[in-house]
């Protein structure tokens, strides 16, 4: 079973949220066990502020990602043997928030501004 899991690359501005196909999560059936997985999805909040001459608004936006899972083995019940897995999602209670702030221009001129400000004196 695989599934699609997303993360935030600061590196890219156009596309910030990309979007995999998850790997490191996989499970075997066993014929008279049931596996009980029980994922928890994380909501995630991002605040890009990328405008390079640094007025205007950020931008904000949010995406779901699984970064944890438990999994729990179970007999099967005899009448049942055909479920083998029983997946549980849920939510997960810790929230991850992301900022981006872009090195602008105004920023170039304050620093600017500092560097002659000390020559001056």
């Amino acid at each position: 079973m695989y599934f699609v899991n997303s993360y935030l690359d600061f590196e890219d501005y156009d596309k910030p949220i990309k979007q995999y196909i998850e790997d490191r999560y996989t499970y075997r059936a066993l014929p008279t066990y049931k596996k009980l997985i029980k994922m928890y999805i994380k909501e995630n909040y991002v605040e890009l502020s990328d405008n390079i001459l640094g007025i205007g608004q950020s931008e904000e936006q949010k995406f779901l990602s699984v970064d944890n899972q438990i999994q729990d083995l179970h007999p099967s019940a005899v009448a049942a043997r055909e479920v083998y897995f029983e997946i549980l999602l849920t939510l997960d209670p810790q929230k991850d928030y992301y900022t981006r702030t872009v090195f602008s221009f105004l920023d170039l001129f304050g620093q600017l501004g500092g560097v002659f400000e000390l020559m001056c004196i």
